[in-house]
């Protein structure tokens, strides 16, 4: 409904009002009169805006695009732009209002700006987007840090675990050091102090116990070097592809003699061109220990045998491991209980069982040939019952 509205009460409405306001014409859209205020939000004076077409200012429609006249859109309290002097674009707040002006049908067209508004709106979504990105940035930092200090705290345990393990290692090395040495010095002292009050037959025992002593301390630092080698991370790896039954034989023939004075018979179930992806000196040395134990362990007129096996043949989980070889030493010895079995590859829980006939060890040998085994990316482990023998795996990654 379109109300006219005397002359002197649209004058006085548009001096009093703090909008700016204009009175268009609905035909034309023909801007007929404007008040002071919209004049200053405009930067126009008064008689540059009348007469203009109201789309030069507002909406930037094009002709027949009109929100009120051609789209018949009711325009109230409408988010708009503005055109004002200078191309500056302001925001506005507008209404439009049909009514009669002078007989005339108009619009009345109230607008105010709301610029600043909408820039602190900008800007308060701004410091909002930062204050979210600050917060999501604090929390993958806290979050970060808290991991940090986990993973230290893990670290710090597993350190303090290796250096407790080193302190016991180097105790039971001290206490095995100084036992041999013991034997070793009160032989040496018998034999010159009361050389020439001894047979020959006495020197003879003296020097085959001087002899294996000697030899079982060469032997025991001999592994506690290879085993310091590892621990500091400057032993060689040099994995080639090898024929494991030719490693097998070469080591046969080194505890050969071992064996035959036992009357132990040795096994190789190895075919003949079954290859290996691995390290000949450190896979010869975990051959050769694991070899040498079987035999001391196992007593006269049993057998020790090595070969290699498909990972369902055993009771541990292998699922993980990939591509594999699994090799196997197996005797007809002694055995060992589950308290043993525990404590054989720890450094803490050094194990030194005489051997079926009171042969020495330096408890070293299994240790070292864990870590090879370790460093190949493979598996070592036992299984054993008393008085039925053990049986030592070990798994080597392909290439």
């Amino acid at each position: 409904m379109i109300t006219d509205i005397a002359t002197a009460k649209i004058a006085k409405i548009t001096v009093s009002i703090s909008s700016g306001i204009l009175l268009i014409n609905s035909e034309n859209l023909k801007i007929i009169d404007v008040n002071d205020t919209a004049c200053l939000l405009m930067g126009y004076p008064k008689d540059e805006i009348i007469g203009k077409a109201c789309n030069e200012y507002f909406c930037q429609n094009i002709i027949g695009q009109c929100p009120v006249k051609d789209l018949k859109r009711t325009v109230d309290k409408s988010e708009r732009k503005m055109l004002c002097a200078n191309n500056i674009q302001k925001d506005i707040l507008k209404s439009v209002y049909p009514i009669k002006y002078k007989g005339i049908n108009c619009y009345l067209e109230s607008f105010m700006d709301i610029s600043e508004i909408k820039d602190k709106e900008k800007e308060l979504k701004r410091l909002n987007l930062d204050l979210t990105n600050s917060r999501d940035l604090l929390e993958v930092s806290l979050y970060q840090k808290n991991s940090l200090i986990e993973e230290l705290s893990r670290t710090k345990v597993i350190l303090e675990q290796i250096n407790s393990e080193k302190d016991k290692f180097f105790s039971i090395i001290a206490h095995d050091l100084k036992s041999p040495f013991s034997g070793f010095l009160g032989l040496t002292k018998i034999m010159a102090e009361e050389i020439n009050d001894l047979t020959m037959s006495e020197m003879q025992n003296f020097a085959i116990n001087l002899q294996k002593s000697a030899k079982n301390l060469y032997k025991l630092l001999s592994n506690l070097l290879e085993w310091s080698q590892i621990q500091r991370g400057i032993i060689d790896f040099n994995p080639v592809i090898c024929n494991l039954s030719f490693l097998i034989k070469q080591n046969f023939e080194l505890i050969y003699d071992f064996a035959k004075q036992k009357d132990i018979e040795l096994i190789n179930t190895i075919s003949e061109d079954y290859e290996i992806y691995a390290d000949i000196p450190m896979i010869n040395t975990v051959i050769r220990n694991l070899l040498s134990n079987a035999v001391k362990f196992t007593q006269r007129g049993g057998k020790v045998e090595i070969g290699t096996k498909n990972f369902n043949d055993t009771k541990i989980d292998l699922s993980n491991y990939g591509l594999y070889n699994m090799i196997y030493v197996k005797d007809t010895g002694i055995g060992m209980d589950r308290d043993t079995i525990e404590k054989l590859f720890k450094v803490d829980e050094k194990v030194t069982r005489p051997g079926t006939e009171g042969e020495l060890s330096t408890g070293l040998g299994l240790i070292l040939c864990n870590e090879f085994v370790k460093v190949h990316s493979g598996l070592l482990w036992v299984e054993s019952e008393i008085k039925k023998g053990s049986t030592f795996y070990f798994t080597l990654a392909h290439k």
